[in-house]
């Protein structure tokens, strides 16, 4: 375990670092920060000026490495468009995104494996068929049109939660409802196919000829054992809702790391661009490490190498 762990880890590192290449690249292709920054009274001299003393004048390959080196002490450099260091500016918007993310998460998961080992229990029956409509329905949904429906049914016509902003648990219903649906549905699907696969196996047959209670039999054999696939997609959309909550976000005015992005994005701003590419996927590739542990404490027989 320990020397996966390593390989993982290096794995990791070279991960992250050809996304810092491929996002600096891509930013540098987008345009001249210089010439959105400045005054449309500014003369040419003043644009070079301006370029020399941000760093923009040097090739691009030039300004990655330095990049590169200072992200390697920590030091993300200075956000183009809010004057301050990048890294304190990304942490200061992860705990919105974390609790969008994390309520979504919830939600996914609260409805999405009942609907699954419900579907599996009773397969071919009308709450079988009515939990993959939803699970479809839920799939089928683009996030930004789901989003403006909520907002002008209940915020617009009902008046019953606000449409924008972040503060209490009211602000964080319509918007972790709009981000669930889609990981919602992946979850509800993946745990019926793996609850029926399970339930067909002999060792669940055993166990209920020797009269132990359905429940148990459901929770503590056939679902555990069917968990597996489902953590993985679990962890897989956890992931995804933190670095792809950028519509939800936009959307409900949510001040976390999506809309920071979208931000730093269309001003250009490559430092903030990098530092947000750098701790999102940090925090991806330490939940699909996390996960390798989880697989291995719910089936020891699993073995990594």
């Amino acid at each position: 375990m320990a020397r996966y762990m390593v390989r993982r880890l290096i794995q990791a590192v070279l991960v992250v670092w050809g996304l810092t290449v491929v996002t600096f690249v891509i930013s540098h292709l987008s345009g001249d920060p210089a010439q959105l920054m400045m005054s449309f009274m500014a003369t040419p001299a003043d644009v070079e000026q301006f370029r020399r003393i941000m760093g923009l004048a040097d090739p691009w390959w030039v300004q990655y490495w330095r990049f590169f080196f200072s992200a390697l002490r920590g030091d993300f450099g200075n956000s183009f468009q809010f004057h301050t260091a990048v890294l304190p500016l990304v942490w200061e918007r992860l705990p919105a995104t974390f609790e969008l993310a994390g309520g979504a998460m919830g939600i996914a998961i609260l409805a999405g494996i009942p609907i699954g080992v419900v579907s599996a229990l009773r397969r071919g029956s009308v709450w079988d068929r009515l939990g993959m409509f939803v699970a479809m329905l839920s799939q089928s949904m683009p996030g930004f049109w789901l989003g403006l429906m909520f907002i002008f049914l209940f915020a617009v016509q009902l008046h019953w939660l606000p449409a924008a902003g972040r503060g209490g648990l009211r602000y964080l219903v319509l918007p972790a409802i709009t981000l669930s649906a889609y990981s919602l549905a992946t979850v509800a699907r993946l745990t019926r196919s793996s609850m029926l696969e399970v339930l067909s196996q002999d060792y669940i047959r055993t166990a209920r000829s020797k009269g132990l209670a359905e429940t148990n039999v459901i929770v503590r054999h056939a679902l555990k054992n069917a968990a597996i696939p489902v953590i993985t997609v679990i962890g897989y959309q956890f992931g995804t809702l933190l670095g792809g909550a950028v519509v939800t976000e936009t959307i409900f005015a949510w001040p976390g790391v999506g809309r920071l992005a979208i931000t730093a994005i269309t001003n250009r701003d490559f430092p903030l661009v990098q530092g947000v590419v750098v701790v999102v996927s940090f925090f991806f590739i330490l939940i699909n490490m996390l996960i390798d542990f989880l697989y291995h404490w719910l089936d020891p027989t699993i073995r990594v190498g």
